[in-house]
């Protein structure tokens, strides 16, 4: 068990700037980081490892609080460009914690799903070397090494059969795999699974897409063989296997539906990155493999911070930009399948959570402001006045002088 040490949010104007100009000089004049810690109600805390504590402690004096790797959903990197960014970050850290005192919410498990997955794509692809800091064990980051990423979807009829509610109506399913060098779909081993019972049933108001890698027809016997073997591990020497899903929950009833053994599924990652130990395990515990699906609407909702956004794989693609825009109006679950590894690794590249929410809505207002500014004046070439109907011309209404003088400070506002 791995302790980590709370920076005390109740004195961040004089913390603050000691943290930072002491870890500026001791990174070498890198970039300042510290470890976010997110809880499991969603609240964060800065965190120091015990060494540094130590140090700040005996040097400083400064005030700390402990806690354990397991009181977190997730430990990953947070950087700061100044004293003041640090300021205001445990100024607002403090703000937060008195809105999650009691607070039942699971937002923190979404939020270190995401968090993890930055911290595997530095562990796995960036091959960072002080990955104990996170409180990554050795033979942990050797299973997130040999781990598979793979992605799995389905599309249900858009009308529902009314007379029978839990009839199997899934018109096809999808699944792919990522190169684990790079994070990117493998496209040969992208394919969909065209379910042959409901090729009758049509899709009002969409239109079936062409597939990207392979496409089988198949009967249900065919399909629920496919799946109990895409969700298997062979032998206990085998990895462990990430799945990117998109609704956990509906996932799970589409397994039930078509008789795929789901006891060794566990939802979240958390367990891989952070194994419960036991005392025959000991600090170097790893996870049995198993297969862990990783439901990356939720994380979309979080991150976005849209709680009841039911966007579908393609509405999430095109909002993260990871493709070319794609129609939400076509249906291909082979396709759904290599987006949602898209879709994940862009995650894995973002800022930490907060900061990343903050750029993304940062960029979106600019695109909003942007595309309501006026379009430019055509200009007209001198020579093909002839051609130009004076009656078409519309005059320009002066628009209000402004004295820059009197403008409202943003004290004001």
């Amino acid at each position: 068990m791995a302790s980590f040490y709370a920076l005390a949010n109740s004195y961040p104007h004089e913390t603050a700037p000691t943290v930072f100009n002491e870890l500026k000089v001791m990174s070498g004049n890198r970039p300042v980081e510290l470890i976010q810690g997110i809880k499991h109600d969603g609240s964060f805390e800065l965190l120091i490892t015990r060494d540094e504590e130590e140090y700040f402690w005996r040097r400083k004096k400064i005030r700390v609080r402990r806690w354990n790797d397991e009181d977190f959903q997730s430990l990953s990197p947070i950087q700061f460009a100044s004293a003041e960014d640090l300021k205001k970050k445990m100024i607002k850290l403090g703000k937060d914690a008195k809105k999650h005192k009691d607070s039942q919410s699971l937002d923190g498990v979404y939020k270190g799903q995401y968090e993890c997955g930055r911290l595997y794509r530095m562990i796995a692809l960036d091959n960072i070397k002080d990955y104990a800091r996170f409180g990554i064990t050795q033979a942990v980051r050797s299973q997130l090494l040999a781990a598979r990423i793979k992605s799995f979807t389905y599309t249900r009829w858009s009308r529902r059969n009314p007379n029978n509610p839990r009839a199997i109506e899934v018109l096809d399913m999808g699944i792919s795999e990522a190169d684990t060098n790079s994070l990117s779909p493998v496209l040969n081993a992208t394919v969909r699974f065209k379910n042959t019972q409901n090729s009758g049933l049509k899709q009002a108001g969409f239109r079936e897409a062409d597939t990207f890698g392979t496409q089988h027809p198949f009967d249900r016997d065919t399909i629920t063989e496919r799946l109990n073997d895409f969700f298997s591990i062979s032998s206990g020497e085998a990895p462990s296997v990430i799945i990117l899903v998109h609704n956990e929950e509906g996932t799970r009833q589409v397994l039930k539906d078509f008789n795929v053994d789901t006891r060794h599924i566990v939802s979240g990652t958390k367990k891989l990155f952070y194994p419960e130990r036991t005392r025959y395990q000991g600090r170097e515990g790893t996870a049995r493999p198993r297969i862990y699906l990783l439901d990356l609407q939720k994380i979309y909702q979080i991150l976005y911070r849209t709680p009841n956004d039911s966007a579908s794989v393609k509405e999430i693609a095109n909002r993260t930009r990871v493709t070319s825009p794609c129609s939400p109006e076509e249906w291909n679950a082979g396709n759904d399948a290599k987006y949602m590894i898209d879709i994940w690794k862009r995650f894995t590249y973002g800022l930490s959570i907060n900061e990343e929410y903050e750029a993304i809505n940062r960029e979106e207002q600019h695109t909003l402001q942007q595309a309501a500014l006026p379009a430019p004046l055509q200009t007209v070439d001198d020579d093909d006045d002839d051609d130009i109907d004076p009656n078409s011309i519309q005059a320009v209404v002066p628009g209000p002088t402004y004295d820059y003088d009197d403008a409202p400070s943003d004290d004001e506002e």
